[in-house]
């Protein structure tokens, strides 16, 4: 069954006042997406050229750091690694192992929850950023 778009995006707060031709021409260009649990839908620094509207379930949302990019430090808020595999759709046993490869090369210090980056330029490196 597909959404009737235009009532969704009509009883939005930031579109229940446009025109009914401009809210066409949005619903138009407009379309539907499915999203896994967990899945990241944005991150800081992704180009502003889009609205998310939620249809139905739910969305978290976080910040993973607390730093600018590219800079040392500690990431903060602490997140379990369960909850960092569920972020990056991977599984605990391949973050885990992920970390601790990271880990020996001394880019980062893990303790419990917590990651401090001792490298950054070698982790923007290492992802090709």
């Amino acid at each position: 069954m597909t959404p009737d778009l235009h009532s969704i995006l009509r009883g939005t707060d930031l579109l229940s006042s446009v025109p009914t031709a401009d809210l066409e021409a949005v619903a138009a260009g407009s379309r539907v997406r499915t999203f896994r649990r967990g899945q990241i839908l944005f991150t800081a620094g992704d180009p502003g050229d889009s609205v998310i509207v939620v249809i139905s379930g739910r969305v978290k949302a976080k910040v993973l750091l607390s730093q600018p990019r590219g800079e040392d430090g500690l990431i903060w808020p602490p997140v379990s690694q369960e909850e960092l595999a569920h972020q990056v759709g991977g599984s605990r046993p391949s973050v885990n192992a992920t970390l601790r490869g990271f880990e020996r090369r001394g880019w980062i210090q893990v303790r419990g929850r917590a990651v401090t980056v001792m490298q950054a330029a070698a982790l923007s490196r290492f992802a090709g950023t």
